[in-house]
């Protein structure tokens, strides 16, 4: 993205050859090298660390029940956009491309079909984003006057209108309002949320979120779309597939959107961007990697203004409901409490198991901290990992050690 600044200008020089082509004497006219710009980027170093060996080390002390070798982690200051990490693992070191040869089996771990060491997982990579999707659905609701945060549902286990659908808790969680519901996980709910909101309302605000699109980061090759399904979509994707009888969108659908298990698959970077909006209040900006860039004399010749994409222009109940569900999972009976416990800045979060037909279903856990002056949003996504809590929060923990100085990064 930023060669033209980068390569700066060959130098050359005009020699006389003998027939041999023996240099025999330089001639006038020699042109200087001219040094490219340097970059400074909104990188932090301890946090990039930390993601990259949380993400290895997670992998490692899960293998034997989930023998996965693909992560990711994106790490957005919700003030302004800038990337403070982005891991993709399995990676490999560019530097072997300046060997004359590349041993065999190097070049065969770079090939490999299976987990793809060349994919940058963090905006090339796209996945169903599971429960993290909850805080769209509860958004809508909101918004649209749905339901009001005080308002509850008995949630025994099966869902009950338009199809059987059950809890991931057996028996199910009792009495449940909304921030009840995100802190627990509860899909009874959600499904009953979606269900009243519809799927245009829900696709509405996923949109507002940025998800299903590009973010614009400062990044090649180009990020992946994602893809927020649509009723549309679904018909023109039937056609596409040679079906002469699309099937219309089904009210089970909806349900199934509502609580991330639906068709739509988004970036994890779209799903880190997503969060710092709600951590920030509302403002989507631009996430980006390159700050300054600085003149070969040392002068800064341009700075890399935070750029703001959308303003959501949420009901500030809404925005507190929201992060105030996402608080509660970290806390008491909240689905990564336990990772928490003690911690010593407030966290908000969230976990995610998302479903994967090609095998064990992947894991997400989102999160911002502190929960009362948000500064950071990291989204954490391990390949067939399993559960998120397991397996992706001690990752997003790791981070926010090396955000706030509380642990030095190590391999």
């Amino acid at each position: 993205v930023y060669d033209e600044y980068l390569h700066g200008e060959p130098g050359g020089q005009q020699v006389e050859v003998d027939a041999d082509g023996r240099p025999v004497k330089i001639l006038p006219g020699r042109r200087m090298p001219v040094p490219g710009h340097s970059l400074k980027l909104t990188l932090d170093r301890e946090v990039q660390e930390a993601a990259v060996f949380g993400l290895r080390k997670v992998m490692e002390a899960i293998e034997k029940e989930f023998p996965t070798k693909a992560a990711t982690a994106v790490a957005i200051d919700v003030r302004t956009g800038g990337v403070l990490a982005l891991a993709s693992e399995p990676s490999f070191d560019p530097n072997i491309f300046t060997k004359e040869t590349i041993p065999p089996d190097i070049w065969a771990s770079i090939s490999d079909p299976t987990w793809q060491p060349q994919l940058n997982r963090a905006i090339r990579g796209v996945y169903p984003p599971g429960s993290t999707f909850k805080m769209v659905t509860a958004t809508a609701g909101l918004e649209t006057g749905t339901i009001r945060p005080e308002d509850t549902i008995l949630d025994r286990g099966v869902y009950w209108r338009v199809e059987p659908k059950k809890c991931w808790k057996a028996g199910g969680h009792g009495v449940v309002h909304l921030t009840r519901a995100i802190a627990v996980s509860c899909n009874v709910y959600f499904y009953d949320l979606g269900y009243r909101t519809g799927i245009e309302n829900l696709n509405k605000y996923a949109a507002l979120y940025g998800l299903g699109q590009p973010t614009g980061i400062d990044l090649y090759p180009v990020e992946a779309t994602g893809l927020l399904a649509t009723p549309e979509w679904k018909l023109e994707h039937y056609k596409e597939l040679g079906l002469s009888q699309a099937e219309p969108w089904q009210p089970g659908e909806t349900l199934s959107a509502a609580i991330g298990q639906g068709f739509s698959a988004f970036t994890p970077l779209q799903m880190a961007n997503y969060i710092a909006t709600i951590a920030n209040g509302g403002t989507r900006y631009r996430p980006y990697l390159a700050s300054e860039i600085i003149a070969p004399d040392g002068q800064i010749e341009r700075t890399v203004e935070p750029q703001i994409i959308e303003e959501l222009n949420l009901d500030p109940e809404t925005v507190a409901a929201v992060r105030k569900g996402m608080y509660l999972v970290t806390q008491g009976e909240g689905t990564a409490a336990y990772y928490f416990q003690g911690f010593p800045v407030s966290v908000a979060g969230k976990t995610g198991t998302a479903q994967n037909p090609h095998g064990a279903d992947h894991a997400w856990f989102v999160a911002f901290a502190p929960y009362e002056n948000p500064e950071i949003a990291v989204a954490v996504l391990v390949e067939k990992g399993g559960h998120g809590g397991s397996a992706a929060a001690p990752v997003v923990k790791r981070i926010l050690e090396a955000y706030f100085g509380f642990a030095q990064a190590e391999n």
